[in-house]
């Protein structure tokens, strides 16, 4: 949807986001932020992720997914994106879980 406030929802107050190309970004507010400048500069469809492993210790569990989707920046083509996320997440005493640390790359060879 492009929502960078909902994305925010769904992180811990201090995660940290180490994305490919930009320097680590730290806390909610900052990753929304970021979000919210990277949703006005393009359009984000048929993002799919498939988990491969989970791992839970306790409040926290480490989970390595493969992802797709189709990045459509603003008045230029749109592009087909492949790789590989590492989320830690943390479940809050709330008992929601959130994600705490989120590390991605593209996959070589994919469309970036």
């Amino acid at each position: 949807r492009g929502d960078a406030n909902a994305l925010a929802t769904r992180l811990t107050e201090d995660a940290v986001l180490f994305a490919p190309g930009m320097g680590e970004v730290r806390g909610r507010t900052a990753i929304e932020q970021a979000g919210r400048q990277m949703f006005s500069q393009l359009r984000v469809t048929n993002f799919r992720i498939l988990s491969e492993e989970l791992d839970i210790c306790g409040d926290t569990a480490y989970e390595l997914t493969t992802y797709s989707e189709t990045l459509q920046p603003t008045g230029a083509a749109s592009n087909d994106v492949r790789g590989r996320y590492l989320i830690v997440w943390r479940r809050g005493i709330d008992g929601t879980w959130r994600v705490h640390r989120n590390l991605f790359n593209f996959d070589v060879g994919a469309g970036h």
